[in-house]
């Protein structure tokens, strides 16, 4: 059928509207329109302008054109950027207005097309009109013409206009509605399927995110989509895509598009990357692909977000920012939490098993330390019985009076047993549980003990680390038996005889601090000491440090020397008569299971005996929220008992008791219990205040 001025209106009219009934869709129907009433115009380009999703602006859909030309490729090109809100530029007036509006000339008047007058003249355009789409006197779209030359309004032409407009409104508007309901019906059944397929524990992570990807480029016909996992570290990677390139590498949170979509926790969308000012620039992600334009939503997790679900197009558009890439997100992220939670598992059972396994180790590292020392103690009980009748012969040859060569070859047979006699002795110094020395004392004079056990421990390191001591004479004996002793400074000289790479020399040196203790202290005496660092050193030395603490000592650490400081050992001068004895008992009501163990062990280690009663307890160790006056009760019977509540309590702390108002703060809890035990071993008994040596240190 002619579309020209003279074809009667109604066949015209007619013709059109079947038209649009017959179309496929919404804008096949719409962009069928725009092509007939172009060309019965009499103009150059058309296009057709209808809301977004969320009804907020005015988006463009489709083009007709009769020129291919570069230029009016660029300004169509640039229209798909654009948007425009109701009252905005000619479209958005329009709309608003509900009114057609001419426009005679492009270059009269600057404010005429604010955002599309200059590449509109680019184009070689000069004169526009616009016309609304009216459904019961609402619009649904604006249609806009452009023409390459001047061109006065034409009543007629804008009558046929807007009586064609109102004629196929009704058809499009159902065709457009019948769009929305079916898009809305495919991206409620791709967010079902994958949340069944979610919900699905035999479903493969890596596959459910890669269908998601592709689906959702293809529901919102998008050139690629991906799902990018976000990192601990802010490192955002390619998990999944769809038609994403194998270049992609990575990117960070920090780029400017990614943190604004963090920070809005809503999905967002850029018509047009800007390189240069205005906007944000495309993510260094997106650059394989060539992305002009994304939406991207946050894939959330229970406590973080996991990752982002973005959709990109090479072209400029407008994607929509609605509840599908939000809802398919979501779902994406019941997914990626399930599968951090089982990898964290895995982990965390490899973890489990690699510490059963170095328990088993340490297991039977210890079953053969044992058959060593079992065999080190009969070793050494051989030893002394085969050396005892050989001594005893020496003495009888010897006293049978020999020429003076023999007694020299007589003196060295003597000195060789002698020093046989030092190795058995060390041998059942290190064979000897240092747990059950029943039958060494309780005390250790450093240098004869040395002189026992230095050439043994010089025996555990390498040939090229050599092991040296210094003892000054008049040195007190210390208060720990002689196998302890042995195996805390083995130790020592061990861990610091592991951190040389090469040649080595340690040192042993002790020294008197203060009339009270000895500073026995393993250093790294190198010509350039190797510094190590403290919190390996702090692990690998806590069974050393629980020996000192245990003696009422301490160990101190350093970069290159560990220092065990130990307690002189008490003589008989130093006793106290009976009557002037510490009732040692205390009692702990803590209910914090680490800071009730760590008090018990510094009570324990300074001799006191911890009850859970209050009977004959000149201590007490309690919750904050104890009574107030089952406190004062506590106090009231005995004036020289204290109590330390951890915690902050319900009412100011009568006098007597003490406050530590963060109870994991183990530091602080140390302190305030050596002040008062010491204040009570003042009280009592003079003689042992040095047992709360550890607690106050």
């Amino acid at each position: 059928m002619s579309e020209n001025l003279g074809t009667p209106r109604e066949a015209w009219i007619r013709a059109l509207v079947s038209r649009v009934t017959l179309a496929r869709g919404y804008k096949s129907a719409l962009g069928g329109v725009l092509k007939r009433l172009c060309r019965s115009g009499g103009w150059s380009y058309a296009e057709a302008w209808i809301p977004t999703h969320d009804g907020r602006g005015l988006k463009m859909g489709p083009v007709f054109a009769r020129s291919r030309s570069d230029e009016v490729s660029a300004f169509r090109q640039r229209g798909r950027e654009l948007g425009f809100r109701p009252g905005h530029g000619l479209v958005g007036q329009v709309f608003l207005a509900a009114m057609p509006r001419w426009v005679a000339s492009l270059g009269a008047g600057e404010n005429e097309l604010p955002r599309r007058q200059a590449l509109a003249r680019d184009a070689g355009f000069l004169s526009a009109a616009a016309f609304p789409v009216l459904v019961n006197d609402r619009p649904t779209a604006v249609l806009v013409f452009y023409g390459d030359e001047t061109r006065e309004q034409d009543p007629a032409l804008v009558d046929k206009a807007g009586v064609a407009l109102a004629a196929v409104g009704p058809a499009l508007e159902q065709k457009r509605v019948e769009m929305n309901v079916r898009a809305q019906a495919r991206q409620h059944e791709v967010v079902a399927n994958i949340g069944l397929r979610a919900l699905d524990k035999s479903t493969d992570i890596s596959s459910l995110l890669a269908e998601a990807a592709a689906l959702a480029a293809k529901t919102l016909d998008a050139d690629a989509a991906a799902v990018l996992e976000l990192h601990d570290d802010g490192r955002l990677t390619v998990r999944a895509g769809s038609a994403w390139p194998e270049e992609a590498a990575e990117s960070t949170i920090s780029e400017p598009y990614f943190a604004h979509v963090l920070a809005a926790g809503r999905p967002v969308a850029v018509p047009s990357f800007r390189a240069n000012g205005g906007g944000f620039p495309p993510p260094s992600l997106f650059a394989p692909l060539g992305a002009r334009s994304a939406a991207t939503a946050v894939v959330p997790g229970r406590a973080r977000p996991l990752g982002l679900l973005c959709v990109v197009a090479k072209d400029p558009r407008r994607f929509p920012e609605d509840a599908f890439l939000r809802a398919l997100a979501h779902v994406l992220g019941v997914a990626m939490e399930r599968d951090r939670a089982e990898r964290d598992l895995e982990r965390e059972r490899a973890r489990l098993a690699a510490e059963l396994e170095a328990s088993h180790e340490k297991l039977r590292q210890a079953d053969r330390l044992r058959a060593i020392a079992t065999l080190a103690s009969g070793i050494t009980h051989d030893m002394n019985n085969v050396m005892l009748p050989a001594l005893c012969r020496l003495d009888a040859i010897e006293a049978a009076g020999l020429p003076a060569s023999a007694a020299r070859e007589i003196e060295g047979v003597r000195g060789a047993f002698d020093k046989l006699r030092k190795l058995a002795r060390g041998l059942q110094l290190v064979a000897t549980n240092p747990e059950n020395g029943v039958s060494f004392p309780a005390s250790t004079r450093l240098e004869p003990w040395w002189r026992e056990v230095g050439g043994l421990l010089a025996l555990a390191l390498r040939r090229d680390v050599h092991l040296t001591a210094t003892f000054p004479e008049g040195l007190p004996p210390v208060a720990a038996a002689p196998p302890q002793l042995t195996h805390a400074v083995l130790g020592l000289v061990h861990i610091l005889g592991e951190g040389f790479g090469g040649p080595g020399r340690i040192l042993v040196r002790a020294e008197a601090d203060g009339p009270r203790f000895v500073r026995l202290t393993v250093a790294d005496a190198s010509p350039e000491p190797h510094a190590r660092p403290i919190e390996p050193l702090e692990k690998s030395t806590a069974a050393v440090r629980a020996f000192a603490v245990a003696q009422g000592g301490s160990l101190e650490l350093a970069p290159s020397e560990v220092a065990l400081r130990l307690p002189v050992a008490p003589t008989a001068a130093d006793a106290r008569p009976a009557a002037r004895a510490l009732p040692r008992r205390a009692e702990i009501s803590v209910k914090d299971a680490r800071a009730a163990a760590f008090v018990t062990s510094l009570l324990s280690s300074a001799g006191f005996e911890v009850a859970s009663r209050r009977d004959g307890s000149v201590l007490a160790v309690w919750d904050g929220n104890e009574d107030p006056a089952a406190v004062r009760r506590y106090l009231n019977e005995n004036t020289s008992r204290r109590v330390l509540l951890l915690g902050a309590p319900r009412s100011p702390a009568p006098r007597g008791a003490s406050v530590v108002s963060e109870p994991n703060n183990l530091e602080a809890v140390r302190r305030t219990l050596g002040t008062m035990v010491e204040e009570l071993l003042e009280i009592t008994d003079d003689s042992i205040r040095t047992d709360a040596g550890p607690l106050r240190r």
